[in-house]
């Protein structure tokens, strides 16, 4: 999800989007990344990336993975270097690499190198966005936070404070199918949601960026981390201030600005689930329908019926 719309991936490979984005491109695609400010980009078969809405201009090559922030994208290429594009600059050295999974924000990024270290460069407060030490396997990252999952299974949190009240908030269990879906139920199956962040593993960096340091290994001392529910999660989504964990049983966990009085408008379990301010869609694990919940001004949150 972006902040103002939606797409996902039938199983057929092909795109659906509503909210404030529409008309996808034709064609198959394997993996989706939405940017908050209304653009989206896919990976096609091919490893080819094709983008529409404010998506920018893709550099030319192959890719194993795409990721979306707030005014940008990056990817990983097949080779494990890094290549972004859009309104914001990076300055990237491909010798840090190669990674393995990428997560984009606002004006910065997070990425995990083949080694499972994790490195953060880009705009905001010094030591924002500085990731806990440890090795990891997955990352994501919102406007104001990053979470990421250790090697050990468990899930970290930091970047910028979020008020507690909203923060500390959860919404967990096993919830009960498609009576419960807000929105018009999309009959065809769906496969998987467009996320900010990575669906996947991998991205990359544009060429001629330059807006600070290269990635770099830092301390964590003064570093706050957040807190997190206390389950094992194998995917996460982060969203504006709030996120998502999946378990592997297919339960999902909410907290933040994510837990609403409609949050129970999910399908019981889920394989995939993307977070967006204030909003969250997921797909459920049984029929591959949608449902989502929160904050719907723009139709972000009721996807269209399909015949």
């Amino acid at each position: 999800m972006g902040w103002l719309f939606g797409c996902a991936l039938r199983e057929a490979g092909d795109v659906v989007c509503w909210g404030d984005i529409k008309d996808p491109p034709e064609g198959s695609f394997v993996q989706l990344a939405a940017g908050r400010n209304n653009g989206v980009c896919g990976l096609r078969p091919s490893g080819e990336v094709s983008c529409w809405g404010r998506g920018g201009k893709p550099p030319k090559g192959h890719f194993g993975q795409v990721a979306g922030g707030l005014t940008h994208f990056c990817g990983i290429r097949e080779d494990g270097s890094l290549s972004c594009w859009g309104e914001s600059e990076f300055d990237i050295d491909r010798s840090e690499g190669p990674f393995v999974d990428v997560a984009v924000g606002r004006g910065n990024l997070c990425a995990i190198r083949a080694d499972q270290s994790l490195s953060c460069v880009g705009y905001g407060i010094p030591g924002e966005y500085t990731p806990p030490p440890g090795t990891f396997v997955e990352v994501d990252m919102g406007n104001y936070v990053a979470c990421a999952i250790r090697t050990t299974g468990e899930t970290v949190c930091w970047g910028r404070s979020v008020p507690e009240e909203v923060w500390q908030a959860r919404s967990s269990g096993e919830l009960e199918g498609a009576e419960r879906m807000a929105g018009t139920v999309l009959n065809q199956p769906m496969r998987q949601m467009a996320m900010p962040g990575p669906a996947g593993s991998g991205l990359a960096a544009a060429a001629g960026m330059g807006i600070g340091p290269v990635l770099e290994r830092k301390t964590v001392e003064n570093q706050k981390l957040l807190e997190v529910p206390p389950e094992r999660f194998v995917s996460l989504s982060v969203g504006l201030a709030g996120a998502c964990g999946l378990r592997e049983d297919g339960v999902l966990s909410c907290w933040g600005e994510l837990t609403t009085a409609s949050a129970c408008n999910r399908p019981g379990r889920v394989r995939s689930v993307a977070a967006g301010a204030g909003a969250g869609c997921a797909v459920s694990a049984e029929d591959g329908r949608i449902g989502c919940w929160g904050w719907d001004e723009h139709g972000q949150t009721t996807p269209p019926g399909m015949d």
